[in-house]
């Protein structure tokens, strides 16, 4: 028997109140230790669909798995979700709300019960490896944003979920912020958490993910490798997404016979 995904959307639709389908009857899976990354324009699901995983949003049909089991929708339920699976949201001042970076950390442990010196252990750990332990104490509005999407992160993260989600977490960032944000999402894989993000950045995709989910106007409209899903350039267009400019290099050097086709 195969094992099941550790996250997984099976068959969801959203709606929203006075708005066109969100989602209409999607599939999605996330496996343990994988990267994913979901691909689409704007309006084509990718933020409702993180925040159907992240048990936020509550589907109107199908359902949310996790470790192949039916999430719950009480109260209790999704709370106890979202220490599992956690969301980093695309606007960071969505997120962060305390007086200081170190009591936005800390907001996330002290909830899953750990008492002060446990929690206090935690964040600074959390803080350190994110190169944030010298902004602790600042507050996060004086923060640059890409040091706030960096706290965002970090209180997430010091949570300890299995999963973390991200939504267009680069958008807005000078190549220093992402290579820091980069860097961040590798420290989170080497402590055991699988990471998935939603983006419309091909490129980014094409070098990060080991998969691709492509969503267009709240359906998969297709699913795979990088290699293969994102060089079909009509597929591309009509997800209103562009081609990786890596993929176009390579075809450009097979059709001047500097390089043979790829299998």
């Amino acid at each position: 028997m195969s094992e099941a995904p550790l996250l997984a959307a099976v068959g969801v639709t959203y709606t929203y109140p006075a708005g066109p389908i969100a989602l209409d009857h999607v599939d999605v899976e996330i496996a343990r230790g994988e990267r994913l990354a979901l691909l689409g324009g704007n309006g084509s699901g990718k933020s409702t669909l993180l925040l159907l995983l992240n048990a936020s949003l509550k589907p109107a049909t199908g359902a949310v798995r996790l470790n192949g089991r039916n999430v719950g929708w009480s109260r209790r339920d999704r709370n106890q979700h979202r220490r599992r699976v956690g969301l980093v949201l695309q606007d960071p001042d969505d997120q962060l709300f305390s007086a200081s970076v170190f009591e936005d950390v800390s907001f996330g442990p002290l909830n899953l019960g750990l008492d002060e010196v446990a929690a206090r252990q935690r964040v600074e750990e959390m803080l350190d490896r994110l190169g944030l332990i010298e902004l602790a104490e600042r507050p996060a509005h004086l923060l640059s944003f890409g040091q706030r999407k960096r706290v965002a992160i970090a209180g997430v993260a010091a949570m300890r979920p299995e999963v973390v989600l991200l939504d267009e977490h680069f958008a807005g960032l000078d190549p220093t912020a992402r290579h820091e944000v980069m860097a961040t999402l590798d420290q989170l894989e080497a402590d055991g958490a699988t990471v998935a993000l939603a983006t419309h950045n091909v490129d980014l995709a094409y070098g990060w993910a080991d998969r691709v989910v492509v969503l267009a106007d709240g359906t998969v409209a297709a699913a795979g490798p990088p290699a293969t899903v994102l060089h079909d350039a009509e597929r591309c267009a009509a997800a209103r997404l562009r081609r990786p400019g890596l993929v176009d290099l390579l075809d450009a050097a097979v059709d001047a016979g500097w390089l043979e086709q790829p299998e």
